[in-house]
């Protein structure tokens, strides 16, 4: 037990330089536990070898979490972990257990559940001790090596505890206990168990009150809004994605019911055309199936115009966050890509870590919103993201790397990093940079390359970051670029016609990129997640459909087979949850890597039409149902199999939060599913784990919008596209350093084909639809056993035929672009957006 004064002596001592000792750490895979791996702590990774020892000597367990591009994981390392008065506290008290929070979500659930439970907040790093047996008994997340703004130092801390352990071990341990039964009994409390029956496929979430929760959330949303500046809540501002795809498709609801009351207002609603070929074997309770209307409550005129007001209102929200977003700091305005979140309200200076989770789902946000509104500032800022993943975090084999950090030196001489040092500006730097071009130029008016730049993006001779936004004072005197100002408002300010604005801009950010591009880089996690991963399949598959960008879909395809190859086991059906540095981790996939992983197979199934990845879907899909599906709990999924004792209790209960919620997308594929392959049974399981939620739905409907996402398609109208072609309609040209196929193979037909498929994809915001394509002999044999009336769809004059299908009944084939425009539209009125 060390006395006070060691404490103190040890808490003053400064960080010595790194250490050429090394831990057991360094044998891992992990980036961020090899950044440990020096330290004069006595890490252990999380396992067998560190938990023996705790038993045997009888010593609790000190646990850090974090993750290798974690801001304060790096200032608590530099000022404690690397502090040998610190590290010898630890090390003669405590058996210390490092664990990267992305490799080990399983870990980090649990003790987070912990923390907040009992602190009210939560983040990282986490530190918790816990017994020899892993029962959490205190913790937190950052602490300082000192007393200093009301958090007790981390010294004191170890001090405090070895000594309750022990004088009062006893009472710890029964103290522990009880929190691990209250956490047991309420962690998943709030879900409530729905049977799984085909009578439970009509009857669940019945149709008011799914409306009632949809609107409570939209209302809910809506109170949350910042209408001057975008977002929801005040600083820190995160993006949040699953909100934003929540609205875009609550837009189609209030959009249909929008167009449905002006149907009947007029008498003029059209009745369905009666059918060419069904899905043969549809389930009856699918061809029932009700779908959301508007609300009983409000009649005629006044239920008209509630329902315009909330289309109006939903995409305000969308369009003035998307636009905030992608004009403020969180947005790379030379790079592309977006930062983790803005740590003031006005979305300029970032917390500067960019995760590949991130992109993924940006890119498809905005590809969503052009999708929808056709604004083109958003397609172009999905394309400059995702070209960004694919320069940057892209693995030559085709897996994506998971994370940038946000410090790193500010040149080649620096000895220590900062935050967002790669990103920032001086106004010197800037000025030399852009004033070169104009001098070469010889331009002498005010209307500078330099000048027109800082007028656009905010610079400032003095800085453009507030003081309150930069509290520690890394960036004082800095510039981060934020555009203040629009296209044609610069023009019109230097009256200068707007294409030459626009190239004096674009020549600017690719001078000042070339200069960025030389200072020292940014820390790189380049394990490869198999979550993350999926999601990133998905983006680029999605968005090379709606930008219609061949590049995208073919670095989702190589994704996919990256996948396959490398973080699948073919023996035992799993995936395992990372991949670095050639070699997979021993660490099994998560619920959310599978469902990840699903979706990525179906989005890219429906893009390019290769039933190898809907076949693949459908065994991760079994799988997912034999490691965590909870057969006594009414519905749901796990988020841990059953394979680690290590592991103390099993949680289900996610929030749609920086990540989607694993079950919140398993719902989702589940319907998507039953669809796409006639599978009733998927959809009864989907309708019981949607309406295990109604508690949340109710209570905390903003923790759950993809979950909300899944009960909207629930009740939606089930639309299947066919698409029947002679060729594959993604016969689309390879990438440049791909062999392209000869220009006479683009058949007429062929393009024909991938028209039809520009307007499913591309040119008609249509949420929760089902795209089969039926493009060769192999897909017919695939979908032969699943959909027995396959072989009823056919080309109609030998040309390439959509089918649409709504609650398995199809109306006539049509063979043009017009027809089928024309077709979706009145089978499901999603109106356009026009800001």
């Amino acid at each position: 037990m060390p006395s006070s004064a060691a404490t103190a002596a040890a808490a003053a001592a400064p960080a010595p330089a790194p250490s050429v000792a090394t831990n057991r750490l360094a044998t891992e895979k992990s980036p961020y536990l090899l950044q440990h791996a020096h330290n004069p702590v006595d890490w252990y990774p999380w396992g067998p070898e560190a938990f023996q020892k705790a038993r045997e000597r009888q010593l609790p367990i000190f646990l850090s979490v974090g993750y290798s591009t974690c801001h304060w994981c790096h200032v608590m390392e530099e000022q404690s972990f690397m502090n040998p008065g610190i590290a010898s506290i630890m090390n003669k008290n405590f058996v210390n257990i490092k664990v990267d929070r992305e490799e080990r979500p399983d870990v980090d659930r649990v003790y987070m559940a912990f923390i907040t439970a009992t602190t009210g907040h939560g983040g990282w790093p986490m530190s918790v001790w816990l017994t020899p047996e892993l029962t959490p008994i205190f913790g937190g997340t950052y602490f300082p090596p000192e007393d200093k703004w009301g958090t007790p130092g981390f010294p004191f801390l170890l001090a405090k505890i070895a000594a309750l352990w022990s004088s009062r071990r006893d009472e710890i341990l029964l103290k522990g206990r009880g929190i691990m039964q209250l956490l047991e009994q309420g962690i998943d409390a709030r879900l409530q168990p729905t049977e799984e029956s085909n009578e439970g496929a009509v009857s669940d979430a019945k149709q008011d009150s799914a409306r009632d929760w949809l609107e409570l959330a939209f209302t809910k949303f809506e109170e949350e809004f910042d209408p001057q500046l975008g977002g929801f809540g005040g600083a820190p501002k995160f993006p949040r994605p699953v909100i934003l795809q929540f609205l875009l498709n609550l837009y189609a609801h209030f959009s249909r019911v929008t167009a449905s009351l002006k149907a009947q207002a007029t008498d003029a609603t059209p009745s369905p055309t009666s059918a060419s070929p069904r899905l043969a074997g549809a389930p009856v309770a699918a061809a029932a199936a009700t779908t959301l209307s508007a609300s009983p409550k409000l009649k005629g005129s006044r239920r008209l115009s509630v329902a315009e007001r909330n289309c109006l209102q939903t995409m305000r929200m969308c369009t003035t966050t998307l636009d905030a977003m992608h004009r403020g700091g969180l947005y790379d305005h030379l790079g592309g890509g977006f930062h983790r979140y803005s740590v003031d309200q006005f979305w300029h200076v970032p917390h500067f870590e960019k995760m590949l989770f991130d992109q993924a789902q940006l890119a498809l946000t905005y590809a969503m919103g052009f999708q929808l509104t056709r604004i083109p500032a958003y397609a172009q800022v999905c394309r400059d993201t995702l070209a960004y993943v694919l320069r940057d975090l892209a693995h030559p084999l085709g897996g994506f790397f998971s994370a940038e950090d946000a410090d790193s030196l500010p040149s080649v001489t620096s000895e220590s990093k900062s935050e967002g040092a790669y990103y920032v500006w001086s106004y010197e730097e800037i000025s030399t940079t852009l004033s070169q071009g104009d001098c070469a130029a010889g331009v002498a008016s005010n209307a500078t390359d330099l000048a027109v730049f800082c007028y656009a993006f905010g610079v400032r001779p003095q800085g453009n970051i507030r003081r309150e936004s930069n509290p520690h004072g890394e960036l004082a005197r800095k510039n981060h670029l934020f555009q203040e100002y629009t296209l044609q408002e610069t023009a019109d300010h230097f009256h200068l016609p707007l294409a030459d604005v626009a190239n004096r801009l674009e020549n600017a950010r690719a001078r000042l990129h070339g200069i960025r591009a030389a200072r020292p880089r940014p820390h790189l996690d380049d394990k490869i997640i198999a979550a993350w991963n999926g999601l990133m399949i998905s983006a680029l598959a999605k968005a090379g459909g709606v930008v219609e960008e061949p590049l995208f879909i073919h670095a989702a395809q190589k994704a996919a087979r990256f996948l396959r190859g490398s973080m699948y086991n073919t023996e035992s059906g799993q995936l395992v949850r990372s991949w670095r540095d050639g070699s997979a981790s021993k660490v099994g996939g998560f619920l959310s890597d599978y469902a990840f992983v699903i979706q990525g197979l179906l989005d890219l199934y429906e893009v390019d039409g290769d039933t190898t990845w809907l076949e693949w879907a459908l065994q991760l899909q079994s799988k997912q149902d034999e490691l965590f599906h909870d057969p006594n709990g009414g519905g749901g999924y796990f988020v841990t199999s059953t394979h680690d004792p290590s592991i103390l209790v099993r949680l289900k209960c996610e929030e749609d939060s920086a990540e989607p919620a694993g079950n919140s997308i398993a719902a989702i594929n589940l319907l998507r599913l039953a669809n796409l392959v006639n599978r009733p049974e998927m959809r009864d399981r989907a309708a019981a784990l949607i309406t295990s939620h109604q508690f949340l739905f109710s209570n905390a409907p903003t923790a759950l919008p993809m979950m909300l996402s899944a009960l909207q398609f629930l009740h939606s109208p089930n639309v299947q596209v066919v698409l029947v072609t002679k060729n594959s309609p993604t016969d689309v040209p390879k990438p440049k350093d791909e062999p392209t196929r000869p220009a006479a193979a683009a058949s007429a037909a062929s393009e024909a084909a991938t028209e039809l498929q520009s307007v499913v994809l591309s040119q008609c915001f249509i949420p929760f639809k089902s795209i089969v394509h039926l493009q060769s002999d192999a897909s017919r044999r695939f979908l032969r056993n699943k959909l027995p009336a396959v072989d009823d769809y056919q080309m109609i004059d030998n040309q390439p035929t959509a089918y649409v299908c709504q609650s398995f009944a199809c109306q006539a084939p049509v063979t043009s672009v017009r027809e089928l425009r024309t077709l979706l539209g009145a089978t499901l009125p999603v109106q356009p957006f026009s800001p």
